[in-house]
């Protein structure tokens, strides 16, 4: 028996004088007002862009609750961290070498710990234990070896003030010693300076 075709590649298949026929509003369109979708038969949309974004927003009207679980799903996601990142390191001039799929597999695999305090780390938020990735060194770009989870506590912290060692002793200082993983602060360290703080 001849496999059956699913049916969302057999709507909007017809075409009229070289034209795609959208089924929404009946009209046939030239085929570059279709997005592309790999999923059919043509490779292009269902529907026209038009009638696309109509039913895209009447959906988003109508399911406020299902659009708002799918955006902090994705928010949550590897390749979303991915993107920001990315767009971070243009957005300060930081060279950027990871590819996507060795991001995402470094991601998912990561143990969710602060790198820093060892905090447990919340998927999304702004609250203080909620997942961040922090660049060990401040002064170098975007590799693998030189990113790491933290919370946005510790992240807020480090800021561009500390190195990713001073930042462990901090962490283990205000942790009390209870994680004996964490190194404890050496009081004789000198830790760097805010100019911003001077007095002029």
């Amino acid at each position: 028996m001849a496999k059956k075709t699913p049916f969302y590649i057999m709507r909007g298949r017809k075409y009229v004088g070289g034209k795609k026929v959208c089924p929404k509003c009946k009209e046939a369109k030239l085929t570059s007002a279709f997005t592309s979708n790999k999923r059919t038969w043509d490779k292009l949309s269902i529907h026209c862009t038009v009638c696309h974004n109509k039913l895209n927003r009447v959906y988003r009207l109508e399911n406020p609750a299902k659009i708002r679980e799918y955006r902090n799903r994705y928010k949550e996601s590897s390749i979303s961290r991915y993107y920001t990142i990315k767009r971070r390191a243009g957005q300060v001039g930081k060279s950027f070498e990871i590819e996507m799929q060795v991001f995402c597999d470094w991601y998912d695999n990561k143990p969710k710990l602060c790198y820093y305090c060892n905090t447990e780390l919340l998927p999304n938020g702004l609250k203080p234990n909620s997942v961040t990735i922090d660049r060990k060194d401040n002064k170098i770009g975007y590799l693998l070896d030189n990113i790491c989870l933290c919370c946005t506590q510790c992240n807020t912290i480090k800021g561009s003030w500390f190195t990713s060692d001073q930042m462990l002793q901090l962490a283990g200082y205000f942790r009390g010693g209870k994680d004996k993983s964490i190194v404890e602060i050496d009081p004789d360290a000198e830790l760097p300076r805010n100019p911003y703080f001077d007095v002029h």
